[in-house]
């Protein structure tokens, strides 16, 4: 089935009804930044990408692959805790930790890839390379968390003083304000699928980008979740998951009068069956004419080059790298 744009769908058209004529343009245009990516497309990036870590790791074996969990409160916690009970709150989890099972099961035998070791089992597998893994890092928050628990372990900080083990992290996505804190003392690098899906990397202009974080701040019900949790201004939905730093007004709002229509069904932060029959890898059309006026090469939108399969991309940013500050 062909995506829709979410301003298409039943769900879309009640949600912009909450906005005033003159105000459904710039709700739309938040509407349709959306990116709705799908199980298929999320278990495919992920488990390329590890296909790419491994062979990129083969001369710091052995791998150990453990899946991003918030971490309980208490000074006392540390990782790792492969034994720690799930939950049914989890559900991310369980699907990245899906995801590493299998990766496990195919690497096992050509590679040494281990998943969710404890400490013991560490020392045992003299493990060189620590992999964690997440869906979307949004704001960066949990990773930093759970980090922080790694470095509370002794051993850990022992081995990483002797730079017996590095760090990596993997996730299907990461926005831009993410990438920009995740500044960890025990994080060496960052593989992702996708950057971005975010405010900042949506093809608006400087206009478009003010009116739509106006409309979301004064619509917001929760000021603290208006452009997402720490303002990290998502736009990135999963199949099995809708991010809490996306903007509040897409679940809850003040409404100009009667009740707010939220996008998104309500109770956990899920999509309906058929957003996601329905939405399944929409991605925001690229205006390519508006792209080069505001790169000021207007030239770029014209002629064969617009219809050249890969050339507007490519041409697009060269011309961002010349374009003067």
């Amino acid at each position: 089935m062909v995506a829709v744009r979410p301003s298409e769908t039943n769900d879309g058209r009640r949600w912009l009804a909450n906005f005033p004529a003159d105000e459904i343009r710039i709700a739309k245009i938040l509407l349709d930044g959306l990116h709705f990516i799908s199980e298929n497309a999320f278990r495919a990036g992920l488990t390329s990408l590890f296909e790419e870590l491994i062979q990129q790791n083969s001369n710091a074996m052995p791998i150990v692959l453990y899946p991003v969990r918030p971490p309980p409160q208490g000074d006392d916690y540390t990782e790792p805790a492969p034994e720690r009970p799930w939950t049914a709150d989890e559900g991310s989890d369980h699907i990245v930790a899906n995801i590493i099972t299998e990766t496990v099961k195919r690497y096992a035998r050509r590679h040494q890839v281990h998943a969710l070791a404890n400490i013991e089992r560490l020392r045992e597998l003299k493990a060189r390379t620590i992999v964690i893994v997440d869906d979307y890092v949004g704001s960066g928050t949990t990773i930093v968390s759970y980090l922080d628990r790694w470095w509370a372990n002794r051993t850990i900080k022992s081995w990483r003083s002797f730079h017996l083990i590095r760090f990596s992290l993997v996730a299907f996505g990461c926005s831009s304000t993410a990438r920009e804190r995740l500044n960890h003392r025990l994080l060496d690098e960052i593989h992702c699928v996708e950057y971005g899906l975010d405010f900042a990397s949506a093809p608006w202009s400087d206009e478009e980008r003010t009116a739509v974080r106006d409309l979301c701040v004064r619509y917001a019900k929760n000021r603290s979740l208006a452009l997402g949790y720490r303002e990290s201004e998502g736009l990135a939905v999963m199949s099995h998951t809708v991010p809490n730093n996306l903007p509040i007004i897409f679940r809850e709002g003040k409404p100009v009068s009667g009740t707010w229509a939220s996008f998104f069904p309500p109770g956990p932060r899920r999509l309906s069956p058929s957003q996601q029959l329905r939405l399944a890898d929409y991605r925001p059309e690229l205006d390519f004419g508006s792209l080069a006026d505001q790169l000021r090469h207007p030239r770029l939108s014209h002629g064969y080059l617009e219809d050249a399969h890969g050339a507007p991309p490519l041409l697009f940013l060269l011309a961002a790298l010349t374009r003067s500050p």
